[in-house]
């Protein structure tokens, strides 16, 4: 299969075009998954939870990319490296490292012309199965060879030949199967899938952050954008080009800001209630939060049906345009959760 078009730099159109890929494929395969883009120096640049995905998945898909993208290796190269050596040259990696690298396969390079632009990665029920129930054996073959799904899914999704990173694909498969597939079947692993169509959360998401994008750019601003759900969970990630590498960060602690305080993020260090103790307060609970304006609600209030996060530079506008985003979210998705 030919490359993709890649810019010199890594966008978030380009990383928009991965990750559907990824999810229709996925969906496809009737399985559910996150999956993320990164930088070359593993900031993230896209993400996007399916519907039904477990929302821890972000957390290892995240790590798995910035160690492929750090490191300028796919994630199991490095996993390798890190398994002939004692726990204590891996923990000095991760005490060196900007962010927490994942010694386990599951990342590819996201390359162009042999140059690295970032990193792709899945994990967290995509994994490296060569059976899954309801699907024809020959949708994981490829060239009538066994492949994996985590492997195959980010390989269509980059657009390149299958390239696994977990190991014997062919043990794999005969321990599922009892045997080697029918050398007959050539496989449709790599064969277009259709758009998907049944992730009518992870749409919202990505409706919602594309009209803050939009909106963002008729005023000449660079941000990034978080979704989350309603327990404060991401659902979707951009960052567009340009805007800081802090941005998601931000952008995520301030949307899970705005649904547990049920009030624009930037309205909560103006609450009397929370004025005298709210530094102790975002210091106690296990949710990354920040009272800067940018996060809004969204859905109604007395039952918030998520948040939206959003940084630039310019933070009234931030908090800004996540409001005129809750509000279009409103008229758009009225009734919907």
């Amino acid at each position: 299969m030919g490359s993709l078009p890649y810019p010199t730099r890594l966008s978030l159109a380009t990383a928009r075009s991965l990750l559907a890929r990824a999810v229709d494929k996925t969906e496809a395969l009737r399985q559910t998954g996150t999956f993320i883009v990164v930088d070359s120096s593993g900031s993230p640049v896209s993400a996007a939870r399916m519907d039904g995905c477990a929302p821890g998945a972000l957390a290892i898909v995240r790590a798995k990319a910035f160690g492929a993208a750090a490191n300028g290796e796919p994630s199991a190269s490095f996993a390798a490296r890190m398994a002939k050596f004692s726990p204590a040259v891996f923990a000095s990696y991760q005490a060196v490292l900007r962010d927490q690298p994942f010694p386990g396969g599951g990342a590819m390079l996201v390359e162009k012309e042999g140059t690295a632009l970032g990193a792709m990665a899945t994990g967290l029920g995509i994994g490296p199965f060569v059976k899954l129930a309801g699907i024809e054996p020959s949708e994981l073959i490829v060239d009538g060879k066994p492949a994996n799904l985590e492997d195959l899914i980010i390989s269509y999704a980059l657009g390149i030949d299958y390239s696994p990173q977990h190991g014997d694909d062919m043990a794999r498969w005969v321990d599922a199967y009892g045997g080697p597939p029918d050398p007959g079947i050539k496989g449709t692993g790599l064969s277009p899938a259709p758009r998907a169509s049944a992730q009518a959360r992870l749409g919202r998401a990505q409706a919602i952050a594309d009209h803050i994008v939009g909106e963002a750019a008729n005023k000449g601003a660079r941000v990034a954008v978080a979704i989350v759900d309603a327990a404060g969970d991401v659902v979707t990630l951009d960052r567009m080009d340009g805007a800081p590498p802090m941005g998601v960060d931000v952008a995520a602690a301030v949307a899970v800001a705005s649904v547990n305080f049920g009030v624009a993020s930037g309205e909560i260090a103006a609450q009397k209630h929370y004025s005298a103790a709210l530094d102790r307060l975002l210091a106690t609970v296990p949710y990354p939060m920040l009272a800067l304006p940018g996060g809004y609600p969204l859905g109604p209030q007395d039952e918030p049906a998520g948040g939206v996060g959003i940084h630039c530079h310019d933070l009234d506008l931030a908090q800004e345009l996540a409001r005129g985003a809750a509000q279009w979210a409103a008229t758009n998705f009225e009734g919907e959760r």
